[in-house]
């Protein structure tokens, strides 16, 4: 068994109302208190549940690493790597006559793993977990202590930081709960700048949404993950994330004026781009009809995996929606090639890094973006499983269009 994570990247927000107006009250921060809570059941996905790699201890730290009496094929694996943080190490070894891997965990950064903390296994589901209050240092001196939970199932390993913040932030006369959480295991202080997940429960309904491409009730379910370098719409209002103090106690989310942004409600940023014949291609050679845009490459095999659905989608509304197609190369000649035998029946645009950046920072392949007749983004998502989300938007926008 093995989990991996796919980085989901730039995400829509809220679901997409045909002629909603947005607006901005800059007057109003909205300040939210955040309570800890602790998360203790591991899922593959969107919990900052990430590998870690053993590998043998190298022969010039053998005698820089302390070890106990009998102890055998010992092997040693970061926990905590992260240049602003103290070093956390786990060593896994075995003993004579005895096949049980035992996993002993050195939190002073001394590599005493005699005087470290031995780890007990508990299963849960697939998978073997071991949890450990663990108290980490960051290089300014700042202290925190957080659950930590080391994991295995057959040859993979992982760990994980065992808690959230949660809150409720009051907007526009409604409530929706908030959860904040570490991205990863080297993340355990709150930030801005990557290292912490924002969801916020948008349609209120008490879940919150952490996939791109779901439906419920037959209805494309967007993301609800705030990102904070982006804006994102609630009770008819814009706001992005202001700040968050390291310890998440307090969340505070500010009104903004941006029109643009990649998210749905939003008018999207510039896009230019070249096609195959040298030809620019703008948004506007599209109007009056939905727009699929896609970000695909070459080399991707989640690109490829949804390509004949997207062909057979594309000819059967005949023409009911533009598909622009940008790769993520930038060579002409070789995009040709692989598409005389692979053929995407989109109007393919090469890379311009402007514009990928703008819309596509993280690199995501294949990411979507649906834009409605009046070019303002509907919807966002990614993925080889995108295919029945992006049907269901494109009904939607069609049964608004024929009102």
């Amino acid at each position: 068994m093995k989990y991996f994570a796919w980085i989901l990247g730039l995400i829509s927000y809220v679901p997409f109302q045909s002629g909603a107006q947005v607006r901005s009250d800059t007057s109003r921060r909205v300040v939210i208190p955040l309570e800890r809570a602790v998360d203790d059941r591991p899922a593959p996905y969107f919990s900052g549940q990430t590998n870690i790699f053993f590998s043998p201890v190298p022969e010039a730290a053998v005698d820089s690493v302390i070890m106990g009496k009998g102890w055998i094929r010992p092997e040693l694996a970061d926990v905590i790597d992260h240049a602003a943080l103290q070093k956390v190490r786990v060593l896994r070894y075995a003993t004579e006559g005895d096949t049980t891997r035992r996993y002993v965990l050195d939190t002073a950064g001394t590599l005493d793993f005699t005087k470290g903390i031995l780890l007990n296994f508990e299963r849960i589901g697939e998978l073997m977990v071991a949890k450990v209050p663990l108290r980490i240092r960051a290089a300014g001196g700042q202290e925190v202590t957080v659950p930590l939970q080391v994991m295995y199932a057959g040859k993979y390993s992982y760990a994980r930081i065992a808690e959230m913040r949660i809150g409720t932030a009051e907007i526009g006369n409604r409530k929706y709960a908030v959860r904040v959480q570490p991205r990863s295991r080297n993340h355990p202080f709150y930030t801005i700048t990557g290292g912490t997940r924002f969801l916020i429960d948008f349609d209120a309904d008490g879940v919150f949404s952490t996939g791109t491409s779901r439906l419920v009730n037959g209805r494309p379910v967007a993301s609800e993950e705030a990102q904070p370098d982006a804006p994102f719409a609630v009770s008819g209002m814009w706001y992005d994330v202001e700040s968050i103090d390291s310890l998440g106690s307090k969340l505070v989310l500010r009104p903004t004026t941006k029109t643009t942004a990649v998210a749905a409600g939003f008018k999207p940023p510039q896009f230019v781009a070249l096609d195959l014949a040298g030809r620019t291609v703008t948004l506007s050679t599209h109007q009056r009809k939905p727009i699929r845009l896609e970000f695909w490459s070459t080399e991707c095999p989640y690109s490829e995996a949804i390509r004949d659905s997207l062909n057979a989608l594309y000819s059967n509304r005949n023409g009911q929606f533009a598909w622009i197609a940008m790769s993520r190369e930038t060579d002409g000649a070789t995009v040709g090639e692989f598409m005389r035998s692979k053929p995407r029946l989109a109007q393919v645009v090469l890379a311009d890094t402007a514009t990928w950046n703008r819309f596509n920072p993280s690199t995501v392949t294949p990411l979507f973006i649906l834009l409605d007749p009046q070019g303002t983004i509907a919807y966002v998502t990614s993925g080889a499983g995108a295919l029945p989300a992006i049907v269901a938007k494109l009904d939607e926008l069609r049964e608004v269009r024929s009102r």
